[in-house]
């Protein structure tokens, strides 16, 4: 049986270990710790980060943050990526870039590691780029 991946993008190495812990051992965890690492996979044409269940990404990258890189939008438009991108962040709001988050990523969830079936239930409800009006 093929493992399902999820593309994890966080500085705080204990938050990713955390996660792998939580998620087990059937689904392969492959983790970034900045959003240009993630970035440069893609255009080198990795095809893990293409073909993951998702993407989860932590709002704030020492001086930027997924906001103010209008990360899920570029991710989309640049890379077409089309399942949820998915924010974990400990902040309810997000300033200027609250706007912004709430209408390019599919669902904004609690820094909290989820169980697969946790996860996967937050994933059917999230939209993705196929139910997106294009």
């Amino acid at each position: 049986m093929v493992k399902k991946t999820i593309i994890m993008i966080d500085d705080d190495d204990y938050f990713l270990s955390k996660w792998q812990q939580t998620l087990g051992t059937e689904i392969e965890l492959i983790t970034y710790i900045s959003l240009s690492d993630f970035e440069d996979d893609l255009i080198d044409g990795n095809p893990k980060a293409t073909s993951s269940e998702c993407i989860i990404v932590d709002f704030e990258f020492g001086n930027t943050n997924a906001g103010k890189r209008d990360f899920a939008n570029y991710i989309r438009d640049e890379h077409n990526y089309q399942k949820p991108i998915l924010l974990c962040s400990l902040h309810d709001s997000f300033g200027e870039y609250d706007q912004l988050i709430r209408e390019s990523f599919d669902s904004v969830i609690d820094k909290t590691p989820l169980t697969w079936a946790e996860l996967s239930k937050i994933l059917k409800s999230s939209k993705g780029r196929n139910s997106k009006e294009k």
